[in-house]
C-alpha cells in the first residue's frame, strides 16, 4: 500500500447560512496547517475507498461536541429535528 488518507465528513442538518457554514469550516472544523476542507467531495485519485464506522458512544460524543462548538461560535441553538452526522472515509492507493 502506497498511501492512506483519512477524510472526515460532517453533515450539518440545520438551518444555517453559507456564511455561517464558512465560519464553521474555517474556524472550527479545519486545521489550516494539516487539513484541507471544502463542500465538494474530497475523495480523489484512489484505488479503494472505505467508509469507517464509529461506535454509537463515539458518534454521540462527537455529535455533542460538534453541536457545542457550533452553538458557541454562532450563538445559535439547534432546534428539534436538527442534528449533525459524522463519518470517516479512508482513501487508499497502491493496493
Amino acid at each position: 500500500m502506497d498511501d492512506i488518507r483519512v477524510i472526515r465528513a460532517l453533515l450539518i442538518d440545520a438551518d444555517l447560512s453559507r456564511g455561517q457554514l464558512d465560519r464553521l469550516r474555517t474556524e472550527v472544523f479545519t486545521n489550516p496547517v494539516t487539513e484541507e476542507s471544502g463542500y465538494a467531495s474530497m475523495a480523489r485519485d484512489f484505488d479503494w475507498l472505505g467508509l469507517g464506522g464509529i461506535p454509537p458512544w463515539g458518534a454521540r460524543y462527537r455529535r455533542k461536541h460538534c453541536k457545542e462548538a457550533i452553538e458557541d461560535l454562532l450563538h445559535v441553538r439547534f432546534r428539534d429535528g436538527e442534528d449533525i452526522y459524522t463519518s470517516k472515509l479512508y482513501e487508499m492507493r497502491g493496493i
